[in-house]
């Protein structure tokens, strides 16, 4: 599952959401977090396409 497909599996964004300001919180391989922004934004309009990356286990999605 990509950041778009759990976005749509999830509702979607509601009319609130910052479509540009989504982050993935994801453990790196020494446990430590980190950020990962992703601009639903950008995407959607066919632009920045790698940012769409693939979930891991543990992944968080966090919309502001």
């Amino acid at each position: 599952t990509d950041v778009m497909q759990a976005l749509a599996i999830s509702g979607g964004l509601n009319t609130f959401a910052a479509e540009n300001k989504i982050i993935v919180l994801r453990r790196n391989h020494n446990g430590e977090q980190v950020a990962l922004p992703f601009e639903y934004g950008e995407v959607k309009a066919g632009k920045d396409l790698e940012t769409n990356i693939i979930l891991n286990s543990g992944d968080v999605v966090v919309v502001k």
